[in-house]
């Protein structure tokens, strides 16, 4: 994308840094929304299986936050590999966009609470989920088709 404000995007999600996760976020997030990554490295800094639009620039800053359309943006997923950094990107975030939903990834499980008081709206870490689900399919035998199925059931059925 370079370094040109995107004025096409609104009520985007914008995707703050850049892990592990990354790829499973963008490939859920492509049939439900339009979104936008942030990387301090750029696209190069990214091993996805597919192009994905790309704004080079630190996701904590005010700048680079505001050429990615924070004004506009409906939520963000915060998810880099150092809580630190995702702790910069909520507050300024938050800052500059009051109303954006924020989901934030934990690296380290310690860190929860310091990201839920930077602003973040939910906090997960994945670590703990998935050793949580680990340990309930070993002990009823669910599986995981099984056991994300009722993560993701419609709260409305019985």
């Amino acid at each position: 994308m370079g370094d040109s404000p995107n004025h096409e995007l609104e009520n985007h999600v914008l995707v703050l840094g850049t892990s592990e996760l990354t790829e499973i976020i963008v490939e859920e997030l492509e049939s439900q929304a339009q979104f936008l990554i942030v990387s301090q490295g750029g696209p190069d800094s990214i091993e996805l299986e597919r192009d994905y639009e790309v704004l080079e620039g630190d996701p904590g800053s005010r700048e680079t936050l505001e050429r990615a359309g924070i004004y506009d943006a409906a939520a963000a997923i915060v998810a880099a590999d150092s809580d630190s950094q995702d702790a910069m990107s909520i507050l300024t975030a938050k800052k500059l966009n009051p109303s954006i939903r924020i989901a934030a990834a934990a690296t380290n499980k310690e860190n929860i609470s310091k990201l839920k008081r930077a602003g973040a709206d939910v906090v997960i870490s994945p670590s703990m989920l998935g050793g949580q689900l680990m340990v309930r399919s070993s002990l009823t035998g669910e599986t995981t088709e099984e056991l994300t199925g009722e993560l993701f059931s419609d709260s409305e059925q019985p």
